[in-house]
């Protein structure tokens, strides 16, 4: 409660300057926004169909999150398009040249309004590099103008179309413009476009001209960047292409040259033909082992017989024929791979086995001729050796043509083995060179995909709801920005003032004295008062020393003489007009009282003074019931100790409306140190109102205004308005009596 009152009379202190300073303010803003016009808003509503229309590549999607997440990207790309710094630059300057081509000096049309208008001619007639750029204007065609402002357009400061979009502008340039607002309606495919501007020409006009160019704009980054990278894969597909048909072609051109028509199948075969040569070649090698131990076998139990019968030249001759179609029939059925329908074979063996059945005959005759018919055993002798003979001739022969027969593979072998790493190379170029074609064949679909999406996504860009010409301005911020200043300003000067009290050291009132001496305040003596309370000024300064005179006998016996002693740390704190009341008000209640000062009843700079042991030293006060001994400030003399412990109590004169500063600090401490804290009473003088009330109570007058502020000061509202109906009554009762 104690800093509530503080606040409350900290506020109703500084009330002028808390009404006066934000009052001008006031003033001064709605001067400054006198002028003030409302905005014109319009807007416009755009379809994009990224998410609702139909889409290319969303049927090729694996995932719907990935889906989404593109189009969320796309809605996005779309908003940043629209805002870009080369969207808004063309609609800057198409908005410029329409509004030349179609404004008015003389009356507002849906272009522009003519004050407007006959601000931007002015400038664009003199601009800053003194050039004639009226020739730039084609009535007769916007986008001639457009072209023509584009190539005027240069990094120039000077330069005025440079200078329209990147200086401040409130029509053209680009921080203007971008205040246009881009929102996208809920989880919706529509985005809203807005825009506030003075004119409603230009706030109309900004937001046309916008829905052609973003899309303009749009189509320009997304198809020349799609554009781009099909011609890319384009040229990639002729050139892997044109690189696999010209390795596929050296490849069939060495296969021609090493007469290779299946290299693994032929390989294939030649190892299935050297498998089974060594089979047979085996097979072959153990039958002519077999056959010759035979033929020995045979040649030894016939004896001279057989050595005989070789000698015929007749048998010799069967013999090595039989060799012969033995080797032939070995060597065909090695081409024909043993088969067995061969004519030239079947042929062959037929002849052989004419042969055979010549040479067996031809030896029996030979046998019975030299030997005669031996019986039995003889034949069947002589059959088994030509039997074995012929056969060990068989197998030699088949040998012979065996051993052909590997040289051809080995030579197949020599052929193939470095073919096949080459033309394992080839296939691998060719497949490396195959997977590339097929991957730029692949990436050209995809891109030639994507573009089919884009032409069908720009195809679904639609301006659902175009802008309307505007007709009546949104309010203005003015109330706003006036009351936005005054309430600052109020909350500044207020902290500012506050800041002040906080950090100023003077007195004022009790609280604050007692906060910055530490000492208690033992009583106040009011001030002069305002003009209007003059005439209960002399009242206000009884109350108050009878509540001082009071309070000093009260907390000291009363013995005579009774000795106060006036003092301060400065000088002019009212030492002696304080002095003068309170004897005024002691002789009227009887006492005699003399008043010592130290101006014309002793003198301060004098030895007497210096040594005096008791006060009877300063003068003659026998008769006196009360003496008062003024002295001169502590900043400048000394009081003696013995002077100051021979009284009754010694009163400490401050003035509220100075400052405390480090030597009224040290004045006090040497004082205290001198009489002791109990014997020293701290008194304020030329207080505030407030802070002699806090020890008097409610000085007059007592009107309504003054007994509602006593109360409200101290919290005692209710009871003020008991007492108010109190004394309405005992009014009322006594007009009855």
């Amino acid at each position: 409660m104690r800093y509530i009152g503080q606040l409350l009379r900290f506020i109703y202190k500084v009330r002028l300057w808390l009404v006066l300073f934000p009052a001008i303010v006031a003033v001064y803003m709605i001067y400054k926004t006198r002028d003030m016009v409302g905005e014109y808003d319009t807007s416009s509503t755009i379809y994009t169909g990224i998410i609702t229309g139909y889409n290319i590549t969303s049927a090729t999607e694996n995932g719907n999150s990935t889906y989404f997440n593109q189009t969320s990207s796309l809605i996005q790309d779309l908003e940043n398009i629209i805002v870009s710094d080369a969207t808004l630059k063309r609609v800057s300057i198409r908005l410029f040249a329409r509004s030349l081509i179609n404004g008015n000096p003389y009356r507002d049309t849906k272009y522009i309004t003519a004050a407007n208008y006959r601000e931007i001619y002015n400038r664009f007639i003199h601009p800053l590099d003194h050039s004639n750029l009226l020739p730039l204007i084609d009535k007769s065609s916007e986008d001639n103008t457009v072209n023509n402002l584009l190539m005027y357009e240069k990094n120039d400061k000077n330069n005025f179309i440079y200078g329209l979009l990147y200086y401040f502008h409130p029509l053209y340039s680009l921080n203007i413009l971008k205040k246009i607002k881009v929102e996208r309606i809920g989880d919706s495919d529509m985005l809203q476009i807005s825009y506030l501007n003075s004119d409603p020409g230009i706030a109309y006009n900004t937001l046309d001209i916008l829905n052609n160019e973003f899309v303009v704009e749009y189509d320009s980054l997304r198809f020349g960047q799609t554009d781009k990278v099909i011609d890319f894969y384009r040229q990639e597909v002729a050139r892997t292409g044109s690189v696999l048909h010209l390795y596929e072609d050296t490849l069939t051109k060495y296969n021609v040259k090493n007469r290779v028509i299946n290299y693994d199948e032929e390989t294939k075969q030649i190892a299935a033909t050297s498998g089974g040569y060594d089979l047979s070649n085996n097979t072959l090698m153990r039958n002519y082992v077999a056959s010759k131990a035979a033929l020995n076998e045979y040649e030894s139990r016939m004896g001279n017989m057989a050595n005989s019968i070789k000698k015929h030249a007749l048998f010799l001759s069967k013999l090595q024929e039989v060799s012969n179609l033995e080797a032939i029939i070995a060597q065909k059925e090695i081409i024909s791979n043993g088969n067995k329908n061969d004519a030239e074979l079947k042929a062959f063996r037929l002849r052989l086995k004419q042969s055979e059945q010549d040479l067996r005959g031809y030896t029996r005759q030979i046998s019975e001729l030299q030997y005669g018919k031996g019986g039995v055993e003889t034949k069947v002798l002589v059959d088994g050796w030509l039997e074995e003979m012929i056969n060990s001739r068989k197998y030699f022969s088949q040998m012979k043509v065996m051993n052909d027969w590997k040289k051809d593979i080995d030579q197949q072998y020599v052929k193939f083995a470095p073919i096949g790493s080459e033309i394992k190379r080839k296939e691998r170029n060719i497949d490396l060179v195959q997977q590339n074609y097929i991957s730029a064949q692949s990436a050209l679909n995809s891109a030639i995909l994507q573009r089919r999406n884009l032409q069908m996504t720009s195809a679904t860009l639609h301006v659902l709801n175009p802008p309307v010409y505007p007709l009546n301005p949104e309010p203005t911020q003015r109330r706003f920005i006036v009351m936005s200043a005054t309430g600052v300003t109020f909350l500044f000067v207020f902290s500012f003032l506050l800041l002040w009290e906080l950090l100023d050291t003077t007195l004022r009132d009790y609280e604050k004295a007692e906060r910055l001496t530490k000492e208690k305040v033992f009583a106040a003596v009011p001030s002069g008062g305002g003009m209007s309370n003059r005439r209960y000024g002399h009242l206000c300064y009884e109350m108050a020393i009878r509540y001082l005179i009071n309070s000093i006998f009260s907390c000291t016996d009363f013995k005579k003489p009774f000795v106060i002693n006036m003092l301060s740390t400065r000088k002019k704190d009212g030492k002696s007009f304080i002095s003068s009341w309170m004897a005024d008000y002691m002789s009227q209640q009887g006492l005699n009282v003399k008043i010592l000062n130290y101006h014309e009843d002793f003198h301060v700079n004098s030895r007497d003074f210096l040594l005096a042991e008791t006060t009877s030293e300063l003068g003659d006060f026998e008769d006196a019931d009360v003496i008062i001994i003024e002295y001169p400030s502590l900043d400048s003399h000394t009081v003696p100790t013995r002077l100051l412990r021979d009284s009754n109590i010694n009163l400490l004169i401050t003035r509220s409306s100075r400052n405390w500063s480090s030597v009224d600090k040290i004045n006090l401490s040497k004082l205290k140190g001198q009489i002791g804290k109990d014997n020293l009473k701290f008194v304020l003088n030329a207080s505030q109102r407030y802070s002699v009330e806090y020890y008097t109570g409610q000085l007059p007058p007592y009107n309504f205004f003054r007994n509602f502020l006593y109360q409200l000061s101290n919290f005692a509202l209710s009871s003020a308005g008991v007492r108010k109906r109190m004394e309405y009554k005992n009014k009322i009762n006594e007009r009855y009596k």
